[in-house]
């Protein structure tokens, strides 16, 4: 790929916003040795639930492996109405590839019988996983401690702080630094909400919908032995206070907002802005004079230093593929350092931990030059909990839903964290009740 076409493709790449052992040299996987025999012409299906438009399924899958394996014809299964993974399972038509979110995809899909461990052809295709980061690898894992491994990261998504130039200067404060923790933060957050000029400025927003599930102190919802829900805790009431009380500062409380992401991106109205991979929008932000700027993404300060939970997207190869081997030539590709620094250069955090990729990072980005972009790879990633359910996700929405009760309209904290955990019991019951 080469830039121009890069810088192309970023326009259109938004990135939301997601490997084990250890390798030989640090560097990235090595990839699947090409077979001794003549490769002969196969067809590889490859099903997103989200979908591809043509651009980027072109771009980011078919011309990098047409270039590499030309015996290799990918053709993209669609998410369509009869054509779920849940219609294909059932037609015994399951694709061959399949790419998932997080540990969510892990359970469903191990959950339709499709998922087999991997292990096997990495070591017969002699991929060494070494030099992936195995955070990313443990938050696919329904068992950390299992030795298998249904799927493997492609991409992730991280957070940071991004922040308002002009608002900084324009008030006399210094602006954020790398490393800072949330207390620091609070303080620069109460210096910078006022009216100026009939004009109401933010210090600090954040987008819980990230967050809160995917938190920094790797708290768990759901006890994996009971599947009942664990919120009531010391550490989720320090996750809400510590959030919960930059919308008490005079002047900072947003309200419910229709998008969060406009009063930064469009209306200039916010200091600073935790939050995950927002360098495509602010390429048009950029263009409409948007000066801005990030730094790490703050840590508590009791807490240990990481930042959120990074957001995997998965490969995983189905059990029932006729062509496995291929497939996961596929897959190995995609995870080569070659695929990795591209996607790195073009704004998609790499999964490798290879100091070289990280600072590449959206290095083809046309409005990233003399920005601090690599504070967004710098930071290290919380873990995931130590207790996984297939239930998390549901457990995560009613924990937001929660929040912004807390945040925007006064209720107690003791009161949120009770009810959250009710309703999220009472539709645990009401899944398994389906079964």
């Amino acid at each position: 790929m080469n830039k121009t076409k890069r810088t192309a493709l970023l326009a259109a790449f938004m990135v939301s916003v997601s490997v084990v052992m250890a390798g030989c040299g640090g560097g990235g996987p090595k990839e699947a040795a090409p077979a001794a025999e003549v490769n002969k012409p196969v067809t590889i299906t490859v099903f997103n639930p989200s979908n591809y438009s043509e651009y980027l399924w072109n771009n980011l899958w078919v011309e990098p492996i047409k270039k590499k394996y030309p015996h290799i014809t990918l053709v993209h299964v669609k998410n369509e109405k009869g054509s779920s993974l849940a219609d294909l399972v059932m037609a015994n038509r399951v694709p061959d590839i399949i790419q998932g979110s997080g540990i969510k995809s892990t359970f469903e899909y191990n959950d339709l019988g499709i998922l087999d461990d991997m292990t096997p052809l990495m070591k017969a295709n002699g991929f060494d996983a070494g030099g992936i980061d195995p955070v990313s690898l443990d938050s696919l894992k329904i068992d950390k401690k299992d030795a298998k491994i249904y799927g493997l990261p492609v991409g992730q998504g991280h957070a940071a702080l991004y922040y308002n130039k002009d608002l900084f200067n324009k008030f006399g404060v210094a602006y954020p630094k790398d490393g800072m923790n949330w207390d620091e933060v609070y303080e620069l957050a109460k210096k910078m909400a006022r009216t100026d000029g009939g004009v109401k400025y933010r210090g600090f927003d954040f987008v819980a919908d990230f967050q809160i599930p995917y938190n920094q102190l790797s708290l768990p919802f759901v006890d994996n032995k009971t599947d009942r829900a664990n919120v009531q805790t010391d550490g989720w009431k320090t996750v809400f206070a510590a959030m919960k009380r930059f919308y008490d500062i005079d002047g900072n409380n947003p309200g419910a907002l229709p998008n969060v992401f406009n009063p930064f991106l469009k209306d200039k109205t916010v200091a600073m802005f935790a939050v995950p991979n927002i360098l495509s929008p602010l390429i048009e932000s950029t263009q409409n004079g948007l000066d801005w700027d990030m730094v790490t993404l703050p840590t508590f300060a009791s807490g240990p230093k990481t930042g959120i939970q990074p957001v995997v997207s998965g490969l995983y190869v189905s059990k029932t593929s006729q062509n496995k081997n291929e497939a996961f030539r596929v897959v190995a590709h995609l995870l080569s350092e070659e695929i990795q620094t591209e996607r790195s250069r073009i704004g998609e955090p790499s999964i490798l931990k290879k100091p070289e990729i990280k600072k590449s990072f959206a290095a083809d980005m046309p409005h990233t030059k003399g920005r601090n972009v690599i504070a967004f790879v710098s930071g290290t990633p919380a873990p995931s909990p130590s207790s996984v359910t297939k239930y998390d996700s549901i457990a995560g929405t009613e924990m937001v839903k929660k929040f912004k009760e807390v945040a925007f309209n006064g209720k107690d904290i003791n009161t949120a964290l009770r009810e959250a955990e009710e309703i999220i019991n009472k539709k645990i019951d009401e899944e398994k009740a389906k079964k």
